[in-house]
Protein backbone atom coordinates (compact mmCIF):
# COMPACT_ATOMS: atom_id res chain seq x y z
CA UNK A 1 0.00 0.00 0.00
CA UNK A 2 1.58 2.94 -1.25
CA UNK A 3 0.83 6.56 0.31
CA UNK A 4 2.01 10.34 -0.59
CA UNK A 5 3.25 11.60 2.04
CA UNK A 6 3.77 15.44 2.20
CA UNK A 7 4.56 17.79 4.61
CA UNK A 8 3.90 21.80 5.43
CA UNK A 9 5.07 23.82 7.95
CA UNK A 10 2.34 24.86 10.42
CA UNK A 11 2.34 27.18 13.30
CA UNK A 12 3.24 25.58 16.92
CA UNK A 13 -0.57 24.44 18.27
CA UNK A 14 -0.85 26.22 21.01
CA UNK A 15 -2.18 23.49 23.65
CA UNK A 16 1.33 21.65 22.92
CA UNK A 17 2.97 20.39 25.64
CA UNK A 18 2.42 24.10 27.78
CA UNK A 19 3.08 23.08 31.28
CA UNK A 20 1.66 25.39 33.88
CA UNK A 21 4.02 26.66 36.63
CA UNK A 22 4.42 24.47 39.39
CA UNK A 23 1.70 24.79 42.05
CA UNK A 24 3.04 26.17 45.61
CA UNK A 25 3.65 23.06 48.54
CA UNK A 26 2.01 22.59 51.26
CA UNK A 27 3.90 23.91 54.10
CA UNK A 28 4.17 22.93 57.55
CA UNK A 29 2.11 25.74 58.97
CA UNK A 30 -1.01 24.33 56.64
CA UNK A 31 -1.18 21.24 59.58
CA UNK A 32 -1.48 18.86 57.46
CA UNK A 33 -2.33 15.26 59.17
CA UNK A 34 -0.95 12.23 57.58
CA UNK A 35 -3.40 9.48 56.23
CA UNK A 36 -2.48 6.12 58.08
CA UNK A 37 -5.32 3.96 58.08
CA UNK A 38 -4.66 0.69 56.71
CA UNK A 39 -5.57 -0.38 52.98
CA UNK A 40 -9.14 -2.06 52.74
CA UNK A 41 -9.97 -5.69 51.17
CA UNK A 42 -11.27 -4.10 48.18
CA UNK A 43 -8.15 -1.44 48.19
CA UNK A 44 -5.30 -4.48 48.85
CA UNK A 45 -7.45 -6.82 45.97
CA UNK A 46 -6.88 -3.46 43.13
CA UNK A 47 -3.37 -3.62 44.08
CA UNK A 48 -3.10 -7.14 43.72
CA UNK A 49 -4.67 -6.24 40.11
CA UNK A 50 -8.10 -8.10 41.49
CA UNK A 51 -9.80 -5.76 39.79
CA UNK A 52 -13.13 -7.23 39.30
CA UNK A 53 -13.05 -8.48 42.88
CA UNK A 54 -12.19 -4.71 43.93
CA UNK A 55 -14.67 -3.55 42.28
CA UNK A 56 -17.44 -6.06 43.92
CA UNK A 57 -15.63 -4.76 47.29
CA UNK A 58 -15.95 -1.06 47.24
CA UNK A 59 -19.43 -1.61 46.30
CA UNK A 60 -19.98 -2.86 49.56
CA UNK A 61 -17.58 -0.64 51.52
CA UNK A 62 -19.20 2.57 50.06
CA UNK A 63 -22.36 1.25 51.18
CA UNK A 64 -21.15 0.66 54.64
CA UNK A 65 -19.22 4.70 54.66
CA UNK A 66 -20.85 6.40 51.91
CA UNK A 67 -19.17 9.76 53.06
CA UNK A 68 -15.84 8.44 52.36
CA UNK A 69 -14.16 10.41 49.46
CA UNK A 70 -11.04 8.47 49.64
CA UNK A 71 -13.03 5.02 49.19
CA UNK A 72 -14.73 6.88 46.43
CA UNK A 73 -11.46 8.23 44.75
CA UNK A 74 -10.21 4.41 45.32
CA UNK A 75 -13.03 2.77 43.18
CA UNK A 76 -12.54 5.68 40.46
CA UNK A 77 -9.13 4.57 40.28
CA UNK A 78 -10.40 0.51 40.35
CA UNK A 79 -12.46 1.93 37.41
CA UNK A 80 -9.39 2.99 35.29
CA UNK A 81 -6.94 -0.37 36.22
CA UNK A 82 -10.27 -2.44 34.64
CA UNK A 83 -10.05 -0.34 31.35
CA UNK A 84 -13.29 1.11 32.19
CA UNK A 85 -12.48 4.72 31.27
CA UNK A 86 -15.58 6.14 30.45
CA UNK A 87 -17.38 4.24 33.51
CA UNK A 88 -15.08 5.82 35.52
CA UNK A 89 -15.07 9.07 33.98
CA UNK A 90 -19.18 9.25 34.46
CA UNK A 91 -18.21 8.56 37.85
CA UNK A 92 -15.69 11.41 38.50
CA UNK A 93 -17.82 13.93 36.78
CA UNK A 94 -20.98 12.90 38.31
CA UNK A 95 -18.92 13.50 41.86
CA UNK A 96 -17.69 16.73 41.06
CA UNK A 97 -20.79 17.82 40.03
CA UNK A 98 -22.51 16.56 43.44
CA UNK A 99 -19.60 18.15 45.44
CA UNK A 100 -17.43 21.12 43.29
CA UNK A 101 -15.63 22.19 46.10
CA UNK A 102 -14.01 18.77 47.25
CA UNK A 103 -10.55 18.28 46.06
CA UNK A 104 -10.63 14.58 46.41
CA UNK A 105 -13.20 14.64 43.86
CA UNK A 106 -11.27 17.18 41.50
CA UNK A 107 -8.20 14.81 41.87
CA UNK A 108 -10.23 11.94 41.07
CA UNK A 109 -11.39 13.75 37.59
CA UNK A 110 -7.57 14.59 36.78
CA UNK A 111 -6.48 10.78 37.27
CA UNK A 112 -9.15 10.16 35.05
CA UNK A 113 -8.39 13.18 32.57
CA UNK A 114 -4.46 11.39 33.09
CA UNK A 115 -5.82 8.28 31.65
CA UNK A 116 -7.66 9.80 28.53
CA UNK A 117 -4.45 11.38 27.92
CA UNK A 118 -5.71 15.64 28.43
CA UNK A 119 -2.17 15.96 30.31
CA UNK A 120 -2.25 20.01 30.73
CA UNK A 121 -5.54 20.49 31.29
CA UNK A 122 -5.41 17.35 33.91
CA UNK A 123 -2.29 18.81 35.45
CA UNK A 124 -4.33 22.32 35.77
CA UNK A 125 -7.27 20.67 37.80
CA UNK A 126 -4.98 19.21 39.92
CA UNK A 127 -3.04 22.42 40.61
CA UNK A 128 -6.59 23.98 41.33
CA UNK A 129 -7.12 20.82 44.13
CA UNK A 130 -4.30 21.01 45.55
CA UNK A 131 -5.18 25.03 46.33
CA UNK A 132 -8.65 23.90 47.49
CA UNK A 133 -6.72 21.19 50.02
CA UNK A 134 -3.09 21.20 50.08
CA UNK A 135 -3.14 18.38 52.24
CA UNK A 136 -4.55 15.32 49.57
CA UNK A 137 -1.28 13.12 48.96
CA UNK A 138 -2.73 11.91 46.17
CA UNK A 139 -3.07 15.48 44.42
CA UNK A 140 0.73 15.73 44.71
CA UNK A 141 1.61 12.35 42.90
CA UNK A 142 -1.11 13.29 40.25
CA UNK A 143 1.27 16.69 39.79
CA UNK A 144 4.27 14.49 40.10
CA UNK A 145 3.12 12.09 37.35
CA UNK A 146 2.77 14.89 35.00
CA UNK A 147 5.89 16.48 35.68
CA UNK A 148 8.02 13.45 34.94
CA UNK A 149 6.26 13.28 31.60
CA UNK A 150 7.97 16.82 30.87
CA UNK A 151 11.30 16.61 32.76
CA UNK A 152 10.54 18.50 35.40
CA UNK A 153 12.35 15.81 37.80
CA UNK A 154 13.32 18.47 40.96
CA UNK A 155 9.80 19.38 41.10
CA UNK A 156 8.38 15.89 40.28
CA UNK A 157 10.59 15.10 43.52
CA UNK A 158 9.16 17.45 45.93
CA UNK A 159 5.92 16.91 44.94
CA UNK A 160 5.92 13.12 45.69
CA UNK A 161 8.02 13.49 49.06
CA UNK A 162 4.74 16.01 50.02
CA UNK A 163 2.51 13.06 48.67
CA UNK A 164 4.14 10.21 50.45
CA UNK A 165 4.22 12.00 53.72
CA UNK A 166 0.23 13.00 53.29
CA UNK A 167 -0.09 9.16 52.47
CA UNK A 168 1.85 6.54 52.93
CA UNK A 169 -0.01 3.78 52.70
CA UNK A 170 -0.89 4.55 49.37
CA UNK A 171 1.37 2.04 47.34
CA UNK A 172 1.30 3.96 44.05
CA UNK A 173 2.65 7.14 46.02
CA UNK A 174 5.28 4.81 47.78
CA UNK A 175 6.82 3.55 44.45
CA UNK A 176 7.11 6.64 42.51
CA UNK A 177 8.95 7.82 46.01
CA UNK A 178 11.05 4.87 46.45
CA UNK A 179 11.98 5.61 42.42
CA UNK A 180 13.36 8.82 43.39
CA UNK A 181 15.94 7.86 45.99
CA UNK A 182 19.70 7.13 45.39
CA UNK A 183 20.68 3.93 44.59
CA UNK A 184 21.39 2.52 47.47
CA UNK A 185 18.57 4.47 49.60
CA UNK A 186 15.95 3.25 47.03
CA UNK A 187 17.13 -0.66 47.24
CA UNK A 188 16.62 -0.23 51.56
CA UNK A 189 13.41 1.67 51.30
CA UNK A 190 12.16 -1.22 48.37
CA UNK A 191 13.14 -4.10 50.73
CA UNK A 192 11.39 -2.51 53.60
CA UNK A 193 8.15 -1.60 51.66
CA UNK A 194 8.01 -5.24 50.35
CA UNK A 195 8.43 -6.68 54.19
CA UNK A 196 5.53 -4.02 55.06
CA UNK A 197 3.02 -3.71 52.38
CA UNK A 198 -0.26 -5.95 52.68
CA UNK A 199 -0.39 -6.66 49.13
CA UNK A 200 2.39 -8.99 48.61
CA UNK A 201 1.57 -12.77 49.02
CA UNK A 202 4.39 -14.81 49.87
CA UNK A 203 5.91 -15.76 46.91
CA UNK A 204 5.60 -12.65 45.10
CA UNK A 205 7.34 -11.24 48.36
CA UNK A 206 10.16 -14.01 48.57
CA UNK A 207 10.33 -13.12 44.74
CA UNK A 208 10.71 -9.91 45.51
CA UNK A 209 13.05 -9.78 47.38
CA UNK A 210 15.68 -12.04 45.23
CA UNK A 211 14.96 -9.27 42.70
CA UNK A 212 16.56 -7.12 45.20
CA UNK A 213 18.88 -8.79 46.21
CA UNK A 214 20.88 -9.13 42.24
CA UNK A 215 19.76 -5.62 42.17
CA UNK A 216 21.87 -4.62 45.14
CA UNK A 217 24.66 -7.03 43.58
CA UNK A 218 24.24 -5.00 39.85
CA UNK A 219 27.63 -2.47 39.33
CA UNK A 220 25.95 1.07 39.84
CA UNK A 221 27.84 2.39 37.15
CA UNK A 222 26.89 -0.24 33.68
CA UNK A 223 27.66 0.54 30.04
CA UNK A 224 30.08 3.45 31.37
CA UNK A 225 32.14 5.31 28.60
CA UNK A 226 35.62 4.11 27.99
CA UNK A 227 36.94 5.65 24.90
CA UNK A 228 38.85 9.04 24.72
CA UNK A 229 35.87 9.79 21.35
CA UNK A 230 33.20 11.33 22.86
CA UNK A 231 31.21 12.40 20.04
CA UNK A 232 30.63 10.28 16.82
CA UNK A 233 28.45 9.86 13.54
CA UNK A 234 28.33 6.13 12.16
CA UNK A 235 26.60 5.42 8.30
CA UNK A 236 23.12 3.53 8.77
CA UNK A 237 23.66 0.32 6.61
CA UNK A 238 21.10 -0.21 4.35
CA UNK A 239 19.19 -3.93 5.10
CA UNK A 240 16.49 -5.63 3.10
CA UNK A 241 15.25 -9.08 3.90
CA UNK A 242 14.40 -9.96 0.06
CA UNK A 243 15.29 -7.85 -3.38
CA UNK A 244 11.91 -6.33 -3.91
CA UNK A 245 11.42 -5.05 -0.06
CA UNK A 246 12.16 -1.53 0.57
CA UNK A 247 15.30 -0.53 2.35
CA UNK A 248 15.23 -0.73 6.16
CA UNK A 249 18.32 1.21 8.06
CA UNK A 250 20.38 -1.00 10.39
CA UNK A 251 22.96 0.00 12.98
CA UNK A 252 26.52 -1.51 13.22
CA UNK A 253 27.75 -2.32 16.37
CA UNK A 254 30.69 -4.20 17.98
CA UNK A 255 29.66 -6.71 20.94
CA UNK A 256 33.24 -7.74 22.37
CA UNK A 257 34.91 -7.14 19.04
CA UNK A 258 32.20 -9.15 16.49
CA UNK A 259 29.99 -7.08 14.74
CA UNK A 260 26.25 -7.26 14.74
CA UNK A 261 23.66 -5.23 12.76
CA UNK A 262 20.48 -4.05 14.47
CA UNK A 263 17.43 -2.02 13.78
CA UNK A 264 17.09 1.68 15.80
CA UNK A 265 13.99 1.67 17.41
CA UNK A 266 12.78 4.52 19.18
CA UNK A 267 9.38 2.26 20.12
CA UNK A 268 11.60 -0.08 21.98
CA UNK A 269 13.81 0.51 25.23
CA UNK A 270 17.14 -0.99 26.12
CA UNK A 271 19.15 -3.21 23.93
CA UNK A 272 17.72 -6.76 22.64
CA UNK A 273 19.76 -8.98 20.41
CA UNK A 274 17.59 -11.70 18.92
CA UNK A 275 18.39 -15.46 20.47
CA UNK A 276 20.74 -16.69 17.13
CA UNK A 277 22.99 -13.08 17.43
CA UNK A 278 23.38 -13.70 21.61
CA UNK A 279 24.33 -17.55 21.13
CA UNK A 280 26.75 -16.64 18.28
CA UNK A 281 28.06 -13.97 20.70
CA UNK A 282 28.68 -16.73 23.28
CA UNK A 283 26.77 -14.39 25.82
CA UNK A 284 25.96 -15.99 29.35
CA UNK A 285 22.85 -15.98 30.48
CA UNK A 286 21.89 -14.69 34.07
CA UNK A 287 18.11 -13.33 34.50
CA UNK A 288 14.75 -13.42 33.14
CA UNK A 289 12.33 -10.42 32.15
CA UNK A 290 9.80 -9.66 29.88
CA UNK A 291 9.30 -7.38 26.73
CA UNK A 292 6.09 -6.46 25.31
CA UNK A 293 5.12 -4.08 22.22
CA UNK A 294 1.92 -4.00 19.25
CA UNK A 295 -0.16 -7.06 19.44
CA UNK A 296 -2.36 -8.98 21.46
CA UNK A 297 -0.31 -12.08 22.46
CA UNK A 298 0.81 -9.86 25.91
CA UNK A 299 4.54 -9.62 27.23
CA UNK A 300 7.14 -12.26 26.17
CA UNK A 301 9.83 -13.81 27.51
CA UNK A 302 13.02 -12.56 27.45
CA UNK A 303 17.05 -13.12 28.81
CA UNK A 304 19.22 -10.87 30.40
CA UNK A 305 23.05 -11.03 29.68
CA UNK A 306 25.98 -8.24 30.06
CA UNK A 307 28.87 -7.77 27.20
CA UNK A 308 31.95 -6.80 27.90
CA UNK A 309 32.89 -4.15 25.53
CA UNK A 310 30.48 -2.10 23.26
CA UNK A 311 31.54 -0.44 20.54
CA UNK A 312 29.73 2.10 18.10
CA UNK A 313 31.85 3.58 15.45
CA UNK A 314 34.69 4.63 17.57
CA UNK A 315 32.56 4.82 21.12
CA UNK A 316 33.53 2.32 23.02
CA UNK A 317 31.74 1.44 26.52
CA UNK A 318 32.53 -1.49 29.04
CA UNK A 319 30.11 -3.80 31.17
CA UNK A 320 26.90 -3.22 29.63
CA UNK A 321 23.87 -5.29 29.52
CA UNK A 322 21.24 -6.39 27.43
CA UNK A 323 18.16 -8.77 26.83
CA UNK A 324 18.06 -11.54 24.56
CA UNK A 325 14.66 -12.65 22.82
CA UNK A 326 13.62 -16.50 23.35
CA UNK A 327 14.18 -18.08 20.18
CA UNK A 328 10.94 -18.00 17.59
CA UNK A 329 8.53 -20.38 18.60
CA UNK A 330 4.26 -20.50 17.51
CA UNK A 331 3.69 -17.51 20.24
CA UNK A 332 6.96 -15.50 20.05
CA UNK A 333 7.40 -15.22 16.14
CA UNK A 334 10.11 -12.33 15.30
CA UNK A 335 9.84 -12.22 11.48
CA UNK A 336 10.25 -8.79 11.29
CA UNK A 337 13.57 -8.89 13.42
CA UNK A 338 14.77 -11.94 10.43
CA UNK A 339 17.02 -9.50 8.97
CA UNK A 340 18.61 -7.41 11.93
CA UNK A 341 20.47 -9.06 15.15
CA UNK A 342 18.27 -7.36 16.91
CA UNK A 343 17.21 -3.98 18.05
CA UNK A 344 18.37 -0.87 19.58
CA UNK A 345 15.90 1.58 21.46
CA UNK A 346 16.74 5.31 21.48
CA UNK A 347 16.17 5.58 25.09
CA UNK A 348 19.80 3.89 25.85
CA UNK A 349 21.20 7.34 24.72
CA UNK A 350 19.10 9.09 26.94
CA UNK A 351 22.77 10.95 28.21
CA UNK A 352 23.47 12.41 24.63
CA UNK A 353 21.86 14.68 22.06
CA UNK A 354 20.86 11.78 19.50
CA UNK A 355 19.87 12.86 15.80
CA UNK A 356 18.76 10.46 13.64
CA UNK A 357 19.73 12.00 9.88
CA UNK A 358 17.19 10.05 7.37
CA UNK A 359 17.69 12.01 4.54
CA UNK A 360 21.87 11.71 4.90
CA UNK A 361 21.91 8.06 6.14
CA UNK A 362 23.27 8.21 9.31
CA UNK A 363 23.57 8.74 12.95
CA UNK A 364 24.98 11.55 15.22
CA UNK A 365 25.77 11.09 18.51
CA UNK A 366 26.63 14.43 20.43
CA UNK A 367 26.96 15.68 23.89
CA UNK A 368 24.06 17.55 25.21
CA UNK A 369 24.44 21.31 26.04
CA UNK A 370 25.07 21.96 29.20
CA UNK A 371 22.80 22.86 32.04
CA UNK A 372 23.63 25.79 33.72
CA UNK A 373 26.57 25.41 36.25
CA UNK A 374 26.54 22.20 35.75
CA UNK A 375 30.18 19.67 35.47
CA UNK A 376 30.92 17.41 33.20
CA UNK A 377 28.16 14.42 33.24
CA UNK A 378 29.71 11.33 32.61
CA UNK A 379 28.65 9.68 29.20
CA UNK A 380 27.05 6.01 29.07
CA UNK A 381 24.44 4.34 27.06
CA UNK A 382 20.75 3.14 29.33
CA UNK A 383 21.28 -0.47 27.44
CA UNK A 384 19.13 -1.89 30.21
CA UNK A 385 16.21 0.31 29.23
CA UNK A 386 12.87 0.66 31.32
CA UNK A 387 11.48 3.25 33.18
CA UNK A 388 12.86 5.99 35.75
CA UNK A 389 15.64 8.42 35.29
CA UNK A 390 18.48 6.50 34.92
CA UNK A 391 17.84 2.27 33.82
CA UNK A 392 17.27 0.99 37.27
CA UNK A 393 15.36 1.87 41.07
CA UNK A 394 17.18 5.12 41.98
CA UNK A 395 19.37 7.94 40.82
CA UNK A 396 22.75 8.68 42.11
CA UNK A 397 22.75 11.94 40.08
CA UNK A 398 21.13 14.95 41.83
CA UNK A 399 17.87 15.80 40.19
CA UNK A 400 17.20 18.94 37.97
CA UNK A 401 14.33 20.18 36.04
CA UNK A 402 14.27 20.12 31.84
CA UNK A 403 16.86 22.76 30.72
CA UNK A 404 15.95 24.64 27.01
CA UNK A 405 19.27 25.50 25.85
CA UNK A 406 19.37 28.68 23.80
CA UNK A 407 20.18 26.71 20.20
CA UNK A 408 16.70 24.83 21.00
CA UNK A 409 14.06 27.78 22.10
CA UNK A 410 12.04 25.55 18.95
CA UNK A 411 12.22 22.47 19.55
CA UNK A 412 8.95 20.43 20.49
CA UNK A 413 8.42 19.31 24.13
CA UNK A 414 7.21 15.87 24.11
CA UNK A 415 5.61 13.65 26.67
CA UNK A 416 8.25 10.62 27.92
CA UNK A 417 6.51 7.85 29.98
CA UNK A 418 9.33 5.02 30.11
CA UNK A 419 10.54 4.77 26.97
CA UNK A 420 7.56 5.96 24.79
CA UNK A 421 7.71 9.40 22.87
CA UNK A 422 4.34 10.51 22.74
CA UNK A 423 3.49 13.44 20.36
CA UNK A 424 1.17 15.77 21.35
CA UNK A 425 -0.84 15.83 17.28
CA UNK A 426 -3.97 17.27 16.20
CA UNK A 427 -6.09 14.64 13.91
CA UNK A 428 -7.84 16.81 10.78
CA UNK A 429 -9.33 19.73 12.90
CA UNK A 430 -10.33 17.61 16.07
CA UNK A 431 -8.64 16.83 19.27
CA UNK A 432 -5.15 17.29 19.79
CA UNK A 433 -3.96 12.92 20.99
CA UNK A 434 -0.71 11.70 22.05
CA UNK A 435 1.07 9.83 18.88
CA UNK A 436 4.00 8.16 19.66
CA UNK A 437 7.35 8.39 17.72
CA UNK A 438 7.97 4.84 16.65
CA UNK A 439 10.94 4.70 14.33
CA UNK A 440 10.59 1.00 13.85
CA UNK A 441 6.66 0.88 13.23
CA UNK A 442 6.55 -0.23 9.33
CA UNK A 443 3.32 1.42 8.76
CA UNK A 444 1.75 5.38 10.72
CA UNK A 445 -0.91 3.99 12.53
CA UNK A 446 -3.98 5.03 14.54
CA UNK A 447 -6.98 3.63 17.12
CA UNK A 448 -9.78 2.44 15.16
CA UNK A 449 -11.84 4.18 17.82
CA UNK A 450 -9.71 7.30 18.05
CA UNK A 451 -10.04 7.56 14.43
CA UNK A 452 -13.96 7.31 13.96
CA UNK A 453 -13.71 10.53 15.88
CA UNK A 454 -12.61 12.63 13.04
CA UNK A 455 -13.03 10.18 9.68
CA UNK A 456 -14.62 6.80 8.29
CA UNK A 457 -12.71 3.89 8.89
CA UNK A 458 -13.61 0.23 7.11
CA UNK A 459 -12.47 -3.05 8.02
CA UNK A 460 -10.08 -5.08 5.93
CA UNK A 461 -8.30 -8.36 5.67
CA UNK A 462 -5.37 -7.13 3.42
CA UNK A 463 -3.42 -6.21 5.89
CA UNK A 464 -1.56 -7.56 9.07
CA UNK A 465 0.26 -5.81 11.64
CA UNK A 466 2.66 -7.85 14.19
CA UNK A 467 5.14 -6.50 16.69
CA UNK A 468 6.56 -7.65 20.04
CA UNK A 469 3.38 -8.90 21.31
CA UNK A 470 1.95 -10.94 18.83
CA UNK A 471 0.01 -10.30 15.83
CA UNK A 472 -3.17 -7.81 15.99
CA UNK A 473 -6.55 -9.25 16.13
CA UNK A 474 -7.90 -7.29 13.63
CA UNK A 475 -6.92 -4.36 11.25
CA UNK A 476 -8.72 -1.70 9.85
CA UNK A 477 -8.47 1.10 7.23
CA UNK A 478 -9.25 5.01 7.66
CA UNK A 479 -10.50 7.31 4.83
CA UNK A 480 -8.33 10.57 4.44
CA UNK A 481 -7.15 12.20 7.91
CA UNK A 482 -4.53 15.13 8.36
CA UNK A 483 -2.33 15.25 11.33
CA UNK A 484 -0.95 18.25 12.52
CA UNK A 485 2.26 17.96 14.96
CA UNK A 486 5.15 20.45 16.34
CA UNK A 487 5.36 22.81 13.13
CA UNK A 488 4.24 20.19 10.27
CA UNK A 489 1.19 19.08 8.84
CA UNK A 490 1.18 15.54 7.64
CA UNK A 491 -2.26 14.83 5.14
CA UNK A 492 -2.57 10.74 4.31
CA UNK A 493 -5.04 9.59 1.75
CA UNK A 494 -5.55 6.53 4.57
CA UNK A 495 -4.15 4.90 7.51
CA UNK A 496 -3.68 1.56 8.60
CA UNK A 497 -5.92 1.15 11.94
CA UNK A 498 -5.45 -1.24 14.72
CA UNK A 499 -6.25 -1.28 18.33
CA UNK A 500 -3.53 0.31 21.01
CA UNK A 501 -5.92 -0.27 23.96
CA UNK A 502 -3.23 -2.33 25.40
CA UNK A 503 -0.30 -0.02 24.88
CA UNK A 504 -2.66 2.57 26.84
CA UNK A 505 -3.11 0.62 29.55
CA UNK A 506 0.35 -0.34 29.86
CA UNK A 507 1.70 3.73 29.37
CA UNK A 508 -1.62 5.17 31.91
CA UNK A 509 -2.28 6.90 28.99
CA UNK A 510 -4.60 7.07 25.80
CA UNK A 511 -1.97 6.46 23.12
CA UNK A 512 -3.72 7.36 19.67
CA UNK A 513 -1.69 5.43 17.34
CA UNK A 514 2.07 5.94 16.33
CA UNK A 515 3.86 8.77 13.24
CA UNK A 516 6.00 5.34 11.23
CA UNK A 517 8.58 5.01 9.84
CA UNK A 518 7.03 6.13 6.65
CA UNK A 519 6.63 9.33 7.59
CA UNK A 520 9.85 9.95 10.19
CA UNK A 521 12.20 8.69 7.42
CA UNK A 522 11.36 12.10 5.40
CA UNK A 523 13.37 13.72 8.54
CA UNK A 524 16.15 14.64 10.38
CA UNK A 525 15.61 14.04 14.09
CA UNK A 526 16.88 15.63 16.91
CA UNK A 527 16.18 13.49 20.35
CA UNK A 528 17.28 15.31 23.31
CA UNK A 529 15.82 12.51 26.06
CA UNK A 530 17.19 14.26 29.68
CA UNK A 531 14.67 17.26 28.67
CA UNK A 532 12.18 15.83 26.59
CA UNK A 533 12.45 17.61 23.44
CA UNK A 534 12.90 16.72 19.63
CA UNK A 535 13.25 18.74 16.66
CA UNK A 536 11.62 17.36 13.68
CA UNK A 537 13.34 19.13 10.46
CA UNK A 538 12.08 18.67 7.34
CA UNK A 539 13.02 19.90 3.58
CA UNK A 540 11.61 18.67 0.88
CA UNK A 541 14.62 19.15 -1.36
CA UNK A 542 16.93 16.69 0.49
CA UNK A 543 17.12 13.52 -1.37
CA UNK A 544 17.06 10.28 0.42
CA UNK A 545 20.80 9.18 0.54
CA UNK A 546 21.28 6.64 -2.95
CA UNK A 547 22.09 3.48 -0.63
CA UNK A 548 18.49 3.78 0.79
CA UNK A 549 17.15 3.97 -3.02
CA UNK A 550 18.70 0.99 -5.22
CA UNK A 551 18.26 -2.57 -5.53
CA UNK A 552 21.19 -3.50 -3.94
CA UNK A 553 20.71 -6.94 -1.90
CA UNK A 554 22.21 -6.33 1.28
CA UNK A 555 21.34 -8.73 3.62
CA UNK A 556 23.21 -11.08 5.33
Amino acid sequence: MKKSLVFVALPLLSLLCAAQAPPASAGKSVGCKAVREPLTPAQIEMEQNSYKKAAEDFTSELAAHPDSARLRAWQIRNLIEMSGVKEASAKANAWVAEQPGVAAAMTAKAEVMVRQGTLPEAYALAAQSQKVDPCNGRTYFVLGEYENMIGLFATEKRHMDLAHALDPNDDGITSAWISLRPRAESIAERIKFVDASPVFTAKRREDAKKSLAKTAQATAEECSISSAVKEQTVPFSAIRSRPDAPPEYGLEMSFNGKKRRLQLDTGASGLLLTYPAAERLGLAIEDTVYVGGLGDEGNQKSQRAHVAKLKIGDLEFSNCVLEILPPRSNSSDYSMLDDVDGLVGGDIFRKFLLTLDYPAGELKLSQLPPRPNETDATSSLNTEGGEGIDNALGTTATLQDRYRAPEMQDWSQFYRIGHYLLIPTQLNDGAVKLMMADTGASENLIDPDIARTVTKVSTTNRISMAGLSGEADRTHLTDKIVLHFSKLYLPLASMVSVSTARLSRGAGVEIAGFLGFPALKQMTLQIDYRDDLINFKYDPKRPVNSKFQSDAFTRR
